[in-house]
């Protein structure tokens, strides 16, 4: 400013040295459009000329209107067009703070706005969405329409995302609803291999889990719907309509086998079904031929005169297996012994006469019968 009123001093200097200044009006000058400052035409004055009430009054009141159009670092006044910043760096953005010059907003790339902390890119925003750079915490609910990403993410209202995609940890204190349809919840492994859900149902233990669902062991193909809870623990499926389907070829019941006498309702334990069943028919009238006409877990049947061998396809766990035996004909009592884990033989007496003790009845000889063969008893887990 002490360099723009100089010509006045040397004017007025001038003036008691006995000296004549001869000044032409000037026009008003104004910042071009870089905001460069140029004083009005007539400056700078020239020595030995008059001074003259319209240069000074010109010039003077150029530089008040300049001055008025500066913003005010006091905060008198505000802009009235936008306010265009530098590009800036990460380390020196170009909305900043005086005690602190290395955080704040800088521009990275076109159409990119980005905040710096220390110095450190902590989030970006596009026409795409936001993106954060590191871990942030929300103590308020989070309203997104596009994506967001983030490492780790805590919400302790309710949360509405088109897109969430979190590598850390997302912890949400109130509810969250998903609306995508298809796969709205995806769970991906990252580097562990394996993945899961845990569930904590009571609040007076908050870090006590009490079950989880998932994949809980690394490279695990066994999907596991466990129940921790104390005491019971049980798993309960209550279809409002309809039913339970349990689609697929192999199921197995797993877990302590209960002692013989201990009381069971509607329970299903690895004893207290069939592990094996068949129908099977044989031919009589000389022929050994059997036929196996249904069944499960049978792998082939045979006769020899009054005995009929049947071979499971899986052991037992051991001999001391339940099998139950039905003929068709009324005439015809059935009762089986076992051979081994995966062998019993079936005969049969014929109860037709009153001659005691009754006569077995003689596969090979006789007419065909046809029985059915259940067994029930422990197996081995593969």
């Amino acid at each position: 400013m002490r360099a723009r009123i100089a010509p006045l001093v040397a004017v007025a200097v001038g003036a008691a040295l006995g000296l004549t200044l001869s000044l032409t009006p000037s026009a008003d000058a104004s910042r071009n459009s870089s905001g460069t400052y140029a004083l009005p035409t007539g400056n700078p004055v020239v020595p030995g000329t008059t001074i003259s009430s319209t240069w000074a009054n010109s010039t003077l009141g150029d530089i008040s209107s300049e001055l008025t159009d500066s913003l005010s670092r006091s905060g008198k006044g505000a802009m009235q067009a936008p306010l265009k910043l530098a590009t800036g760096t990460v380390a020196a953005p170009a909305l900043s703070w005086d005690a602190d010059p290395d955080t704040g907003l800088y521009r990275p790339s076109a159409g990119t706005v980005a905040m710096s902390a220390d110095a450190t890119q902590v989030q970006t925003w596009t026409a795409a969405g936001t993106n954060f750079k590191r871990p942030a915490n929300f103590d308020v609910g989070l309203v997104a329409d596009g994506g967001v990403t983030a490492s780790s993410l805590t919400v302790s209202g309710a949360t509405q995302l088109a897109t969430l995609n979190v590598s850390g940890t997302a912890t949400v204190a109130g509810q969250g609803m998903f609306t995508g349809g298809a796969a709205a919840v995806t769970l991906k492994p990252g580097t562990l291999n394996h993945t899961y859900m845990e569930f904590y149902s009571n609040s007076a233990l908050p870090a006590v889990r009490s079950g989880y669902f998932g994949y809980p062991g690394a490279f695990s193909n066994s999907m596991v719907l466990a129940n921790e809870a104390a005491p019971n623990g049980q798993i309960t499926l209550v279809p409002s309509s309809g039913e339970v389907v349990l689609s697929g070829t192999k199921f197995s019941i797993t877990g302590a086998t209960p002692a013989s006498g201990t009381g069971f309702y509607n329970a299903v334990t690895p004893k207290n079904i069939v592990k094996a069943w068949a129908t099977i028919t044989t031919t009589g009238g000389g022929s050994t031929a059997t036929t196996v006409l249904d069944g499960f877990n049978v792998f082939s049947a045979s006769v020899s005169t009054t005995q009929l061998t049947v071979n499971m396809t899986a052991n037992m766990a051991n001999n001391n297996y339940a099998i139950l035996v039905t003929p068709f004909a009324s005439t015809i009592s059935c009762g089986a012994v076992f051979n081994g884990a995966n062998s019993f033989s079936v005969s049969c007496r014929d109860i037709s006469g009153s001659t005691l003790p009754f006569p077995f009845y003689n596969f090979q000889t006789s007419g065909s019968i046809r029985m059915h063969i259940a067994v029930l008893g422990a197996q081995p887990n593969p």
